[in-house]
């Protein structure tokens, strides 16, 4: 059995030294993996319905700061030895496929395999309107696209991709 905790990404805990104490001290205490969770912003006037509270109500607020999930887990790799990363969930269609290929991999790599990567599809379409990611209604799409996409970069020679959101070559 492997035993883990959430690192801080919202709230009072997010100032620098209160994250370096809490990512070392869980280390040091034989925790196995930190989970990191995403939200690169949270509109104030929220219509849509959080899915895991019997309420609906989003349980950050909707005023609450967000430190940004692979930022965040690229300072807590640079902080231990050990201890994995759990990205639980990077939102997909929130970021450039290709860039964020290139960082995670570059995680993974830099911190000698210690990322585990959840990915999920969004729940919250005023999220998705806000930063301008592709459109809500076709966040499944847009996300096994996403997949295919780091398959082909992280596995292949000479990638090549041509989808409806995402298109390189050479």
């Amino acid at each position: 059995m492997q035993i883990g905790f959430n690192a801080p990404t919202s709230g009072p805990l997010i100032a620098p030294d209160s994250v370096v104490r809490i990512i070392t001290e869980g280390e040091a205490l034989g925790f196995d993996y930190v989970t990191v969770s995403d939200h690169i912003m949270v509109p104030r006037n929220l219509g849509s319905k959080y899915p895991y509270s019997n309420t609906g109500e989003f349980p950050a607020g909707t005023a609450a700061s967000w430190l940004e999930q692979l930022a965040t887990t690229a300072f807590i790799a640079g902080i231990t030895a050990k201890l994995r990363f759990v990205l639980s969930v990077m939102v997909v269609p929130h970021r450039p496929a290709v860039l964020t290929a290139k960082i995670l991999s570059t995680i993974d790599h830099l911190s000698k395999g210690r990322l585990t990567l959840g990915i999920g599809v969004g729940w919250c379409r005023e999220e998705f309107e806000a930063i301008g990611a592709a459109p809500f209604d076709d966040r499944g799409h847009v996300t096994d696209e996403w997949m295919a996409v780091c398959k082909e970069l992280w596995t292949k020679d000479e990638p090549r991709f041509d989808g409806k959101y995402v298109k390189f070559d050479d």
